[in-house]
């Protein structure tokens, strides 16, 4: 393995243009199959075998011109007014919202007195619906938005929760994830000492997660995607697409300091610490994809997903990282580093480098090791504190209660638990 590696090390090196040329026509490919047939999201959580889902399978079973699926368009009535005085106004939204496509029947509070709140404030008109590829289409969500935009007038307050509210794809790089490239590329400056060497595990792993995400769209008409798959994808790819490009780059480097010839210096580093990329990959494709074994089709898809983006992530630090190092070559280094490089390779001599024993880390791991029994007590008791709140633990499946605080969904669920 060692030996066929560093081959690998050594040729990525060599065809350093062809490696990137290559992965830049694999994202340009697959981001143009993405844009021509759009990514397609689901929103379903189906789980065969529960009681739920049997109902629901049933219900269509036995009316199938109705539709299983349904939605609240929930109206609350200004301070010091009841939901009567607004009856043309809410009638006229029933109807037209039962003119919708994909909507099957929607049934006014005014027909349903149980629709509306003791206190008379509050109330919801119930939306059928029979979407026609079992997800409701973005048409008819903005439709029916439109709708209720047109009749919030006179103070009434009108929102929609349910299948009516649009779950696609989140933000696949939010402000979080930004801000997490941001701090690792900082630390990595500062551990690195060279913007070039911090800035390639940052480049290789958004190439991992382009190609992954891209990839992934392009499956989603054949495959039942669900809207939260991406993200998870996205978050592990960053962290490994990092974690396994630093791995190599380090390598390298310490090898170059020692020596050793630039290209075998790169076949080197992919023959040890890619080694260890590979074997960390390995296990947590394993680790991802042992979620099928519950066979949850959301979860499925969701593992299966997040194990791709790792093994990508693997498959270009082990490709495109020895590409790289072979396109900066000791401009990786910071200038005196450059400097002391080429007098070793001017003596033609290989230092086996010294660990220095008067840094911070080595002091730190020194220190870790004297006093390695109260460490380990003061770990396993803060520990148990962060385990505490785990006996209180509640689980579930994300509803509009989760659904983020400025949401339609979230402000319809919370009138509906007001009224």
């Amino acid at each position: 393995m060692g030996k066929r590696l560093q081959r690998i090390g050594e040729i990525m090196f060599k065809l350093k243009w062809w490696s990137v040329a290559f992965w830049a026509v694999v994202i340009m490919v697959l981001g143009f199959i993405t844009i021509h047939i759009g990514p397609k999201t689901s929103s379903s959580l189906s789980i065969p075998g529960t009681k739920a889902q049997q109902s629901l399978d049933r219900f269509k079973e036995l009316f199938p011109s109705t539709g299983a699926q349904s939605s609240k368009v929930v109206v609350a009535a200004p301070d010091g007014k009841k939901i009567n005085e607004y009856k043309s106004q809410i009638t006229s939204l029933t109807q037209d919202i039962s003119k919708v496509s994909e909507v099957s029947a929607a049934i006014s509070p005014f027909d349903n007195p149980s629709a509306i709140s003791k206190d008379g404030t509050i109330a919801f008109i119930t939306v059928q619906l029979k979407p026609k590829n079992e997800v409701v289409s973005e048409d008819t969500i903005q439709e029916v938005d439109s709708l209720m935009q047109s009749h919030r007038t006179d103070g009434l307050t009108i929102e929609a929760g349910g299948d009516l509210v649009k779950k696609g794809v989140g933000e696949i790089l939010g402000i979080g994830e930004i801000a997490g490239v941001v701090i690792a590329l900082l630390v990595l400056l500062i551990t690195l000492g060279s913007l070039i060497a911090a800035g390639m595990p940052i480049i290789t792993s958004l190439v991992g997660v382009g190609v992954s995400m891209t990839a992934l769209f392009s499956l989603s008409h054949m495959i039942e995607l669900n809207n939260t798959a991406p993200v998870l994808a996205v978050m592990l790819g960053l962290a490994v697409g990092i974690d396994y490009s630093l791995f190599i780059i380090n390598r390298y480097r310490t090898y170059v300091r020692e020596g050793y010839e630039l290209q075998d210096a790169a076949g080197r580093a992919i023959a040890t610490a890619g080694n260890a990329v590979i074997f960390a990959a390995a296990t947590v494709v394993v680790a991802l994809v042992s979620l099928s074994v519950v066979q949850i089709p959301f979860m499925t898809v969701m593992g299966l997903a997040a194990a791709g983006a790792v093994a990508i992530a693997a498959l270009v630090a082990l490709t495109l990282v020895p590409a790289l190092l072979g396109i900066t070559k000791l401009w990786i280094f910071g200038r005196k580093t450059r400097k002391k490089i080429r007098e070793i390779e001017a003596s033609h001599t290989i230092h086996e480098q010294e660990v220095n024993q008067n840094t911070l880390w080595s002091k730190w791991g020194r220190g870790l090791i004297k006093g390695r029994w109260p460490i380990l007590i003061v770990a396993l008791a803060v520990i148990a504190v962060l385990a505490l709140p785990f006996s209180k633990l509640q689980l579930g499946l994300p509803t509009d209660e989760t659904a983020a605080p400025n949401s339609s969904a979230r402000q319809a669920y919370d009138l509906l638990a007001k009224g």
